[in-house]
C-alpha cells in the first residue's frame, strides 16, 4: 500500500490545539487544586468562626490535613473525567477520600501526643465544612464545564486502522470503553474492504480521508488494530500517519518492529501500545504558550526602536511596502501568512502563494542593499513577533519552509512532514546548529529535518532557553544567509 504523504491543502477552521486527553489532564488537575483550596478555606474559616482560640497546633493540623488530602484524593478515583462532568459519583468519592483525610489526621495527633491541642469540635466541623464546600465546588464545575462546547472537547473522538476481524474486535471494545470515548471512525486496510460498521461510524477509504478528519477537529486519536505479522503494513502505515499532531495507540499483539513504544495507555479496560504522542499537550501546551507570549512581548518591547528604524531603510531603500508576507505552513499544515521586513525588489520578489520558490543565494540580485544586511541579520524576520502574539507561531520551533519546498522535500526525506507536529518558529535546533538560509544539496537539508524532529522529540523548557541563548550569541551571523 502506497503512504500518501502530503498534507492537506486546506486547513480546518475548527482545529483544536489541545486533544480530549489534554483538556481531561488540565479538567482534573484544576479539580484537584480546587478541592485543596475548599478543604483549606473551609478549615480557616471554621477556626476563625469558632469559640476555640487558634492555635499553632491547629494550623499545622491544617497544613498537614491539605498535604495528606492531596496526596489520598486521587486515589479515590474521584478525578475521572466522568465523574467532574456528572459530579453525583465524584463528590460521594471526593467525601471518601476526605473522610480517610480525616481519619489519619486524628491518628496522627493521637500518635505524636498532640490530640489534646487540637479541639475535637474543629474537627468535626473542618470535616464536615470541607466536604461541603468540596461538594459545591464540583458543582460550580460541573455546571461551568457543560456550558457551551467545554464538555464536547474532553469527548475522545477515535477513528480505529486496522485488518479484517482485528479491526471489527478493536471497534467493539474501543466503543464500549466508557461514555467519554465514540469511535466516529474507521479505515480499513487492504485492497478490499467488506466491513460494515455500526450506526455513527464513518467509512474513510484512504490515508487522504483519515488525514482530512484529523485536520478538521473530528478525530483526536487513531488505534491501530492489526495482528503482528503485518509488519511491512504496520511500517508503511505509521509513515503516512506519524507527521500528523495527533496520539497514536496500537491494540497489542506487539510485533518485532523499530518503532519506539513509548508507553502503556488505557481506553476502559483495553491497553494500547502508545506509538506516537502529541508532542505539546496538557500542561506543555499551556506553558509553551505561556513561554511564546512572554519571549514576543518582551523582544517587541526591546526591539521596537530598532524595528523602526530597519522601517525606515527599507522605505528609503526600494520602492514597494515596508513588509513582506508569504504563504507558509504552521501547525498541521494550517496556512499562515508570515510577516517579514521586505529585503527583495517588489518586482523580482516570489508571489505569496507561488509553487516554485528560489532559496536566495550569494550576492543575488533579487536582494536590495539593505535586505543583504537584514538577511544576514535576521532582523528581517523580527515582524514574526506578531505572528507568535497571534498564536500562529512560537518563538522556538522548527523554522517554517516555503510550501513549495514542504510540496518538493516531503517526497524525498521520509518524517519530513514531522515538523509540522508543532507550530513553526522563529528559531530553532537546527539553525542554532548552522543550518540556517540556502540549503545546498538534499544532506543538508535531511540533516536539518533529522535536528528539527530531534527538538520536537525532547522538547522542555530548558531546552527552548538554550536555544534562545544561543541563538542571541550566533543566530545573528550566519554565513549561508544571503
Amino acid at each position: 500500500m502506497q503512504a500518501e504523504l502530503l498534507l492537506s491543502d486546506v486547513a480546518s477552521t475548527s482545529k483544536r490545539r489541545l486533544s480530549a486527553a489534554g483538556w481531561r489532564v488540565l479538567a482534573s488537575d484544576i479539580a484537584r487544586v480546587v478541592d485543596i483550596a475548599a478543604i483549606a478555606l473551609a478549615g480557616g474559616t471554621v477556626a476563625t468562626i469558632s469559640s476555640a482560640k487558634t492555635t499553632d497546633a491547629i494550623g499545622a493540623t491544617l497544613i498537614i490535613g491539605c498535604l495528606l488530602a492531596a496526596n489520598i484524593l486521587p486515589f479515590s478515583r474521584a478525578y475521572r473525567i466522568e465523574h467532574l462532568l456528572h459530579p453525583g459519583i465524584g463528590i460521594g468519592r471526593a467525601v471518601l477520600g476526605w473522610a480517610m483525610t480525616i481519619i489519619i489526621v486524628i491518628a496522627t495527633l493521637f500518635a505524636m501526643k498532640m490530640s489534646h491541642l487540637v479541639p475535637r469540635l474543629w474537627l468535626g466541623a473542618w470535616f464536615v465544612g470541607g466536604a461541603v464546600a468540596m461538594a459545591s465546588a464540583r458543582l460550580v464545575l460541573a455546571w461551568t464545564w457543560n456550558r457551551g462546547d467545554t464538555a464536547s472537547v474532553m469527548v475522545r473522538r477515535i477513528a480505529v486502522v486496522g485488518l479484517g476481524d482485528r479491526l471489527q474486535s478493536v471497534i467493539a471494545q474501543v466503543g464500549g470503553a466508557d461514555a467519554g470515548v465514540l469511535v466516529v471512525a474507521a479505515l480499513e486496510l487492504g485492497d478490499a474492504p467488506t466491513q460494515r460498521w455500526p450506526s455513527g461510524i464513518k467509512t474513510l477509504v484512504g490515508f487522504r480521508h483519515l488525514e482530512a478528519e484529523v485536520l478538521a477537529g473530528a478525530v483526536d486519536q487513531i488505534v491501530l488494530a492489526m495482528p503482528s505479522r503485518a509488519g511491512n503494513l504496520f511500517e508503511s502505515t505509521m509513515r503516512a500517519l506519524r507527521h500528523l499532531p495527533i496520539d497514536i495507540g496500537w491494540a497489542p499483539e506487539l510485533p518485532d518492529l523499530r518503532t519506539p513504544v513509548l508507553g502503556v495507555a488505557q481506553i476502559g479496560d483495553m491497553p494500547l501500545v502508545c506509538l506516537l504522542r502529541r508532542p505539546l499537550d496538557g500542561w506543555r501546551y499551556v506553558l509553551k504558550s505561556v513561554e511564546d507570549r512572554l519571549l514576543a512581548a518582551g523582544m517587541l518591547l526591546v526591539a521596537a526602536p530598532a524595528m523602526l528604524v530597519v522601517a525606515l531603510l527599507v522605505k528609503l531603500d526600494s520602492p514597494g511596502p515596508i513588509f513582506y508576507r508569504q504563504q507558509r505552513r504552521g501547525f498541521s499544515g494550517e496556512p499562515i501568512a508570515l510577516l517579514k521586513f521586505r529585503s527583495m525588489y517588489v518586482d523580482r520578489c516570489d508571489a505569496p502563494d507561488a509553487t516554485e520558490v528560489k532559496q536566495a543565494s550569494r550576492d543575488d540580485p533579487r536582494v536590495t542593499r539593505t535586505g543583504r544586511w537584514l538577511r544576514r541579520t535576521s532582523l528581517d524576520e523580527l515582524p514574526q513577533l506578531f505572528n507568535v502574539l497571534r498564536g500562529e507561531m512560537s518563538v522556538i520551533g522548527p523554522r517554517p519552509h516555503a510550501v513549495a519546498h514542504d510540496n518538493h522535500y516531503a517526497d524525498l526525506i521520509d518524517d519530513y512532514l514531522g515538523r509540522h507536529r508543532v507550530k513553526p518558529g522563529m528559531t530553532g535546533w537546527a539553525q542554532v546548529h548552522g543550518y540556517r538560509g540556502e540549503t545546498r544539496n538534499l544532506a543538508d537539508m535531511r540533516r536539518r529535518i533529522e535536528l528539527d524532529l530531534e527538538y520536537i522529540d525532547r522538547w522542555s523548557l530548558w531546552l527552548d532557553l538554550q536555544i534562545f541563548y544561543r541563538t542571541l550569541l550566533v543566530g545573528f551571523t550566519q554565513p549561508t544567509a544571503y
